[in-house]
């Protein structure tokens, strides 16, 4: 089997784009990172930049066989630190913030809003659970999922890289041991706000491969939102498909 994998990161209706996407190989396998900087213009777009680059070039230095559960642990830390280090060289230490959220593949994980899916049989098998106001509120019985695409307070979050962290603030994404046929979707809020999973699934059982998929994801996402200021949207959609990985 091999892994088929698409990425999307566009402006949406802003002048500039904070997120930040990146894909890499390596002896370890392969990673996938997703960054939605917040700060502004020269503090959102460069804390992005700054945990993908962190994290993609730590995880090509890592061996074969490494643990990958530690290692996913490791790069988000690792990436924190990186971005503490740059937010004082810069003179920037309340702004350049982030979320993000890092695959690889069997093991992930997040710090944020920004979200990571795994489908099977072309239903959600499992997604994590958003760092925010909304989500917490959700947790505790008083508003319904279905209300925190658009609840006034979803911007709210209670954990980003960034800022101080005593302990570790990222958590640990255990997924299912994947098959032919999963698919892996990572996105900001910005592309989740417009298209819930239902819709998801719809398009990914009609898709052929993940650049299919995260493309009618994109004409819908923007039927529905175009007009109402839209936020960045970026996404990593990956298939588990047959066929030879090539080496």
């Amino acid at each position: 089997m091999r892994w088929d994998i698409a990425i999307l990161s566009e402006p949406g209706e802003r002048e500039n784009n904070e997120d930040c996407v990146a894909v890499t190989s390596g002896d370890a396998g392969i990673c996938t990172v997703l960054c939605d900087g917040l700060g502004g213009h020269d503090a959102g777009e460069v804390a992005s930049k700054c945990v993908c680059d962190s994290v993609t070039a730590a995880f090509e230095k890592a061996p074969e066989g490494a643990d990958i559960g530690e290692l996913v642990c490791e790069l988000i830390q690792n990436a924190q630190d990186e971005l503490m280090k740059m937010q004082i060289e810069l003179d920037k230490q309340n702004g350049m913030k982030t979320t993000a959220c890092c695959l690889l593949i069997q093991d992930g994980t997040y710090v944020g809003d920004s979200r990571i899916y795994q489908f099977r049989k072309n239903k959600v098998l499992l997604r994590s659970s958003d760092h925010s106001i909304p989500q917490y509120l959700v947790n505790i019985g008083e508003i319904k999922e279905r209300d925190i695409r658009h609840h006034p307070d979803r911007n709210k979050l209670l954990r980003v890289m960034g800022s101080e962290w005593e302990t570790p603030r990222y958590q640990r994404l255990k997924l299912e041991e994947p098959e032919c046929g999963d698919a892996f979707l990572l996105c900001t809020d910005g592309f989740w706000e417009w298209i819930e999973e239902k819709d998801m699934e719809r398009f990914l059982k009609r898709a052929s491969c993940s650049e299919e998929w995260l493309n009618t994801m994109k004409k819908f996402i923007y039927a529905r939102g175009r007009g109402n200021r839209m936020d960045n949207l970026s996404a990593i959609a990956i298939m588990r498909v047959e066929g030879d990985d090539g080496g």
